[in-house]
């Protein structure tokens, strides 16, 4: 987040490859386009160099490039791991990118190895990922092995020895995705960084099929993947003004997006962003902000709301209701109408209780309510900063968010104990009754 009404000395923009994706680089291109600094310092794969030239071509700017190489060796192992979790060893990072396939493959590696592991996923806070890396990293620590998403890239400095693709595949929320050559080699680049170990003897990168391997051994191999031809527009919200004056009254806000992307004249070397990954946020606010303003309208779209996210989506709505009949949105009170708070005071009762023995089912049941909890605390946060008069209980979203963060750790704590317990009786011979159970899939982006 950056304010294009401020002067900044530098500024600097990380995984600039970004600015071609198709969802989400329209964010990367606005900070390009629109810092206002003196010195821009953009990272990232080398292959955006030839894309980030020629969106500056009419800007004035001097562009230097630098070029860097890697300070250890990355070397892709001959051969997979033969789906065999027992070659799981301690250092290794496993990379699965659904959060029900995490927990079953954190189960199943606890079992096989009696390693323990870590997690660190996209529906965890920050601030609960940050504390799971350090367990890995931490020598001292019992965590053996990490288990995450590609959220391993993000924003956190991790001491892996190898990287293991579960797959080479990602659903994106309509279907199963190959991942890109720059995207893979990004996650494995992860593997044996700099400084990172003693002896920065490099890291190594492997799948756990057969059939993942050859592409994972292309990505690393690349010099330099290009990233596509053109650049990702933000949302030209700006000219939905213009627009909507064209329009007949009451058009709805789905009409205008028709029209932008019907009559925009694009350079080359620019692209809009797909529009299917809006059309969810579109069909809300035409359902839920008739009356409202076309700005009132544009800070809905523009919201962090996961809308495909039936927990959250149904929060939003509550918000908006409120913030049309009441003028103020009050945070607890729409939390408790939905029972969102029911997850929160029973992990509450639980850490405080002396030993909190209760199946697991209630624990991982539990972990998602608050993962959803969590990022609704957020989306009403994103807006007290917008609008801290109507959503004015910045204080209860501060101390829920603290509470959910705490009781999520306490969560993923006692899956680990539960684990251990079960190791403990298949070798006392008994039966396997006390496993975990798999927490239920949840329907929205990982």
């Amino acid at each position: 987040m950056f304010s294009t009404q401020t002067s900044y000395d530098v500024a600097v923009v990380d995984e600039i490859q970004m600015l071609s994706d198709p969802e989400r680089g329209g964010a990367w291109t606005a900070a390009v386009l629109g810092l206002d600094a003196k010195e821009i310092h953009l990272c990232g794969e080398a292959g955006a160099v030839p894309l980030v030239q020629s969106i500056l071509e009419n800007t004035g700017d001097e562009i230097i490039v630098h070029r860097y190489e890697r300070l250890t060796p990355l070397k892709v192992a001959r051969e997979s791991l033969k789906g065999d979790l027992n070659n799981i060893r301690k250092g290794d990072c496993v990379v699965a990118f659904s959060r029900s396939m995490i927990f079953s493959l954190k189960k199943q590696i606890e079992k096989a190895t009696g390693l323990r592991c870590a997690l660190v996923y996209g529906r965890l806070p920050p601030e609960v990922r940050s504390e799971q890396a350090e367990l890995f990293n931490n020598p001292d620590s019992p965590y053996d092995v990490l288990i995450g998403s590609d959220a391993i890239g993000m924003g956190l400095n991790l001491m892996i020895k190898r990287i293991v693709f579960e797959t080479s595949s990602k659903w994106d929320g309509n279907r199963q995705r190959q991942l890109s050559l720059s995207q893979l080699k990004q996650i494995a680049g992860r593997a044996g960084r700099y400084g990172m170990h003693g002896d920065n003897s490099g890291g190594i990168v492997t799948s756990l099929y057969d059939e993942d391997l050859d592409v994972v051994r292309r990505a690393v191999e690349s010099r330099a993947v290009p990233v596509a031809k053109r650049a990702i527009l933000p949302s030209a919200v700006e000219m939905f003004g213009k627009l909507e004056q064209q329009l007949r009254p009451g058009s709805g806000f789905a009409a205008l997006f028709d029209v932008q992307y019907a009559a925009a004249r694009l350079q080359p070397n620019y692209a809009l962003p797909n529009r299917t990954q809006v059309e969810d946020a579109i069909r809300a606010i035409d359902m839920l902000c008739e009356g409202q303003t076309l700005a009132e309208r544009v800070r809905v779209l523009l919201s962090p709301v996961p809308w495909r996210d039936e927990v959250a989506a149904a929060a939003m709505q509550r918000f908006l209701y409120m913030y049309r009949e009441e003028s103020h949105v009050r945070l607890k009170s729409a939390c408790a109408e939905l029972n969102l708070l029911d997850a929160l005071e029973r992990a509450k009762t639980m850490r405080a209780a002396a030993d909190g023995v209760q199946r697991s089912a209630a624990t991982t049941e539990m972990l998602v309510s608050l993962e959803s909890l969590y990022r609704v605390v957020m989306i009403y946060m994103w807006f007290n900063m917008r609008l801290p008069i109507i959503f004015s209980e910045r204080e209860e979203a501060v101390r829920i968010k603290q509470e959910c963060e705490a009781s999520i750790e306490w969560c993923l704590e006692r899956t680990e104990r539960r684990v251990r317990r079960s190791l403990r009786d298949r070798d006392l011979g008994k039966s396997a009754s006390a496993d975990i159970e798999v927490p239920p899939t949840v329907k929205t982006a990982e």
